[in-house]
């Protein structure tokens, strides 16, 4: 079984957050900015920033950690791979007032788009890891939050 690290960029504005939009052969569907960190050669936070200027072409102030999500592959049948483990690390992040979401680049080889998105919408789509919605009202400097394994 492998076992990944990730970290992930959770960007808010009022009810919006922001989200990097995909496409499979199920449609679309929409997730964090960030992704797996490089063992060895970065740490959590310098693959964060790294992807993040990839995926979304911004710049991130990363302000703290706020949720801690595994994802054992084995254990969700929808699940595209099995073998996997991943471990995404979620912080709280913020970019530039005058960033525009329709000018980032298509980062990831599903990735069509970044937008701007309100939590209730995300709700009723296909965004990962979705239970992570329920906890979006919780105070920025509130200790972390461990989510489990979920989808």
């Amino acid at each position: 079984m492998s076992l990944r690290n990730a970290a992930k960029a959770l960007i808010q504005r009022g009810d919006q957050i922001l989200v990097t939009e995909n496409i499979d052969d199920k449609g679309l569907w929409y997730i964090l900015p960030g992704g797996g960190m490089e063992p060895g050669k970065e740490t959590l936070i310098d693959a964060l920033k790294r992807e993040c200027q990839e995926e979304i072409g911004a710049d991130v102030t990363v302000e703290g950690l706020n949720f801690v999500r595994e994802y054992i592959t084995d254990n969700h049948p929808d699940s595209r791979t099995k073998g996997g483990h991943l471990i995404d690390f979620i912080f709280r992040c913020s970019v530039d007032e005058g960033y525009n979401a329709s000018e980032a680049p298509e980062g990831d080889p599903m990735q069509v788009g970044v937008k701007w998105m309100g939590i209730g919408e995300l709700k009723n789509l296909r965004f990962y890891p979705k239970p992570l919605l329920d906890y979006l009202g919780s105070e920025p400097g509130a200790p972390p939050i461990y989510l489990g394994d979920i989808t």
